[in-house]
C-alpha cells in the first residue's frame, strides 16, 4: 500500500510504506529546489560569519533578513502580508535597539555606583580590621594582666600556707614549754612541802655533807636558770593559739573588704567615665547655650515699658484701651494712634501682593494672591541665603543647567514646607530691597533679580576667604595665641588681597578698625564673620573698586567708537589686564558677542556689536582685575 500527499502546487508525491501501512523511514522526501537553495545560502553565510570568531546577533539577523527578503520576492501573492510582517519586526527591533542605547548610560552609572560601593566596603573593612586588631591587642593585655594577678594570688597563697605551718610548729613548741613549766611548778611545790623535814634532817647531818649538797643545789639552780633562759630565747616569739585564730579571722575579713573595695573601685571607674562623657556633653551644650545667649543678647529686644505711654494720652485713656490686651495688640493701638489709620489698613501692610505668573518674573516670586509679611530681619535673610549658595555651587559642579531664580525656588521647596516657600522668598526680596543702599544687600538683590552675574558673588567670597587666611596666618605666627594685629600689618593683608589700593582706602581702613592699635586677632576675625561691621563694608568697597577700575578703563577706551569687534575688544581688555585666564575670556565673549565657540583662539575676530550693548553686558559680568 502507499499513501499520497497533495502540495499547494497540486503535485502529488508517493511515500513508500511498509506492510503495516506506516511510512518507510529508509526513504527521504525530496525538498523544493528554492528551499534547498535558501538553506544552502544561509548555511554558507553563517559559516563565513563564524569563520574567524563567533558571529554577533546583528550579523546573524542580517543573514536571515536577506533570506526572508528573497523568499518574499519569490511569492508575489503573499508579498504584501510578508512585507508588513517583516516591517513590523524591523520596527520593533529598532525600538529595542533604541531602548538598549538609552540604557547604556544607566549601565555606566550602575558600574560607577558598584565601584564606589566596593571602595566604601573596602574602607569599612579596613576600619573594621583596625578595630579588630586594637581589640585583640587589648584582649592580649587584659589576659596578661589576669595571668599576673593569678600568679600573685598563687604566691600569696603559698606564703600563707608557709606561715600556717610555721605557726603550727611554733604552737607545738609553746605548748611543750607550757607543759614543762607546769611540771617544774609542781616539782617546786613538792620541794617546798618536803623542805621542812629535810632541814630538820640536815641539822643532824654532817656540815661537810651539807656543804656538798649546797654546792650541788647551786649547780642545779644554774642549770635550771640556763635552761629557762634558753626556753625564753627559743619561744619568746611564739604566740598563743587564740591570738593566731584572731589573726586568721582578721585576715579573712581584710580579704573580703579588699574584694568589696575592688568591686567598688571598678564601679567608680565606670561611673567616672560616664560622668566625664556627660561632662563633655554638658560642656558642649553649655557652649552652644552661651553662643545662643550671646546671639540673643545682640538680637533680642527687651520687653517694652508700656506704662510710659500713659503719659502721652488723656487721663485713664491708655489704661482703658490696653486693659487685658497682649503686647501685639498694644502695638496695634499705638500704630492706630500715631498713623491715624484704621486697624484694617495697618494690617493690610502685613501682606505682600503677588507679582503674577508672567515669564519675565523670577521663578521664586512667580505667584498670585497675598503673601504674609513676617517682618524678617536682615540677619535672618543672610542666614537663609548662606544655606542657598552651597546648594547652588553643588548644582554648578553637577553641570545642572538651571537658572539662578529656578535654583533658589527649588532650594526653598526642598528646605521649607510648601506654604512657606513664597513667604520666605518675598520677605528676603523685601529685606534686600529695603537695604539696597548698602553694598552687600544691593549686590545680592541685583544677582537674584538677574541684573548681575552670580560669579561676582563667588569672586567676592573667594577674596573674603583670602583675607581671612592672611589674617589667620598672621595671628598664628605669633607666639601668643591671642596675638594682636597692627594697622600696618592689616593694611599689608588687604594690599596682598587686592591689587587696586590707594591712600584714600588706606585712610578708610584705619577709620574702620577703630581706635585700637594693635587690634586683637580674634576680634578682627569675629568682625569678618558677622557681616554687618564697618570694616566689612570697607572690604566690599575694596572689592567693588577693584572690579570697577577695569570696567572704567575699558569704558573710557571704547566710548569713542560706536561699534567694536571681537579682536578690538580683546586687545583693549588685554591692554589693561593681560593676566585674564582664557576660560573667563571665552565665557565673557560668548555672553557679550553671543558666540558658541569654546575657546578664545577659535572665535572669529570680525563679529561686531554696539559699544553701548558691550559696555552694558560688561558691567553685569564678573570680570575684574587680577
Amino acid at each position: 500500500m502507499s499513501g499520497k500527499i497533495t502540495s499547494t502546487n497540486q503535485k502529488s508525491r508517493t511515500i513508500p510504506t511498509n506492510q503495516s501501512g506506516s511510512p518507510n523511514t529508509s526513504t527521504f522526501q525530496s525538498k523544493p529546489r528554492l528551499l534547498g537553495l535558501l538553506e544552502d545560502y544561509l548555511d554558507k553565510e553563517l559559516k563565513l560569519l563564524s569563520k574567524d570568531r563567533p558571529p554577533t546577533r546583528t550579523a546573524r539577523l542580517q543573514a536571515y533578513r536577506e533570506v526572508f527578503e528573497h523568499l518574499i520576492g519569490e511569492f508575489n501573492s503573499f508579498k504584501p502580508i510578508l512585507s508588513s510582517v517583516k516591517q513590523e519586526y524591523d520596527s520593533y527591533i529598532s525600538h529595542l535597539e533604541e531602548q538598549a542605547e538609552q540604557l547604556d548610560p544607566l549601565k555606566l552609572k550602575m558600574q560607577l555606583l558598584i565601584e564606589e560601593n566596593e571602595k566604601k566596603l573596602l574602607s569599612i573593612q579596613n576600619v573594621e580590621k583596625e578595630e579588630i586588631l586594637d581589640l585583640q591587642n587589648e584582649n592580649t593585655q587584659l589576659r596578661s594582666t589576669i595571668n599576673n594577678l593569678r600568679e600573685s594570688n598563687t604566691s600569696l597563697e603559698c606564703k600563707l600556707a608557709t606561715i600556717q605551718k610555721e605557726l603550727s610548729s611554733q604552737y607545738i613548741l609553746y605548748r611543750n614549754e607550757a607543759d614543762a613549766r607546769k611540771i617544774a611548778i609542781s616539782d617546786l611545790s613538792q620541794m617546798k612541802n618536803t623542805q621542812q623535814p629535810e632541814d630538820q634532817v640536815l641539822q643532824k647531818e654532817d656540815p661537810v655533807v651539807l656543804r656538798i649538797a649546797l654546792k650541788q643545789s647551786r649547780e642545779d639552780l644554774k642549770k635550771s636558770q640556763r635552761k629557762l633562759t634558753q626556753l625564753v630565747m627559743d619561744y619568746g616569739d611564739v604566740i598563743p593559739r587564740k591570738d593566731y585564730d584572731d589573726v586568721i579571722t582578721q585576715l579573712e575579713g581584710v580579704k573580703e573588704s579588699f574584694e568589696e573595695l575592688k568591686q567598688d573601685f571598678t564601679t567608680l571607674n565606670m561611673e567616672q567615665d560616664m560622668l566625664q562623657e556627660s561632662y563633655k556633653l554638658s560642656l558642649s551644650e553649655k557652649q552652644s547655650v552661651s553662643q545662643d545667649l550671646e546671639r540673643l543678647k545682640g538680637s533680642a529686644t527687651p520687653r517694652p515699658l508700656w506704662d510710659r505711654c500713659a503719659g502721652f494720652f488723656e487721663d485713664g485713656k491708655w489704661s482703658e484701651m490696653t486693659e487685658n490686651t497682649s503686647s501685639a495688640e498694644k502695638v496695634d493701638i499705638l500704630l492706630v494712634e500715631v498713623s491715624g489709620l484704621s486697624l484694617e489698613e495697618i494690617r493690610a501692610s502685613d501682606k505682600f501682593q503677588g507679582l503674577g505668573l508672567e515669564e519675565n518674573i523670577p521663578k521664586f516670586l512667580r505667584c498670585e494672591g497675598e503673601v504674609n509679611n513676617i517682618h524678617m530681619s536682615k540677619q535672618k535673610a543672610y542666614m537663609v541665603l548662606s544655606g542657598f549658595w552651597p546648594y547652588r555651587v553643588q548644582q554648578l559642579v553637577n553641570n545642572e543647567n538651571v537658572s539662578l531664580d529656578v535654583s533658589l525656588y527649588s532650594y526653598l521647596c526642598e528646605s521649607q514646607s510648601e506654604e512657606r516657600v513664597y513667604e520666605l522668598a518675598y520677605n528676603i526680596h523685601h529685606v534686600l530691597a529695603q537695604y539696597e543702599f548698602q553694598l552687600l544687600p544691593g549686590l545680592m538683590l541685583d544677582i537674584l533679580m538677574g541684573k548681575r552675574e552670580e560669579e561676582i558673588y563667588f569672586e567676592l567670597l573667594a577674596r573674603h576667604d583670602i583675607l581671612k587666611s592672611h589674617l589667620t596666618n598672621l595671628a598664628t605666627s605669633e607666639e601668643d595665641c591671642n596675638a594682636n594685629i597692627s594697622k600696618e600689618d592689616l593694611l599689608k593683608c588687604i594690599v596682598s588681597t587686592f591689587s587696586v589700593f590707594n591712600e584714600e582706602l588706606a585712610l578708610k581702613v584705619t577709620n574702620g578698625i577703630g581706635e585700637l592699635d594693635p587690634v586683637p586677632a580674634d576680634e578682627l576675625t569675629k568682625q569678618l564673620g558677622e557681616g554687618t561691621t564697618e570694616f566689612l563694608e570697607l572690604f566690599y568697597e575694596c572689592f567693588l573698586q577693584q572690579r570697577s577700575s577695569l570696567i572704567k578703563d575699558i569704558t573710557n577706551k571704547l566710548s569713542e567708537f560706536e561699534t567694536v569687534s571681537v579682536d578690538e575688544f580683546l586687545m583693549t581688555l588685554r591692554m589693561f589686564d593681560p593676566s585674564q585666564p582664557e576660560k573667563k575670556l571665552s565665557q565673557l565673549l560668548r555672553s557679550i558677542f553671543r558666540i558658541t565657540d569654546k575657546s578664545v583662539g577659535s572665535i572669529s575676530g570680525t563679529r561686531t556689536e554696539s559699544v553701548q550693548s558691550v559696555l552694558s553686558l560688561l558691567s553685569q559680568s564678573s570680570i575684574m582685575k587680577n
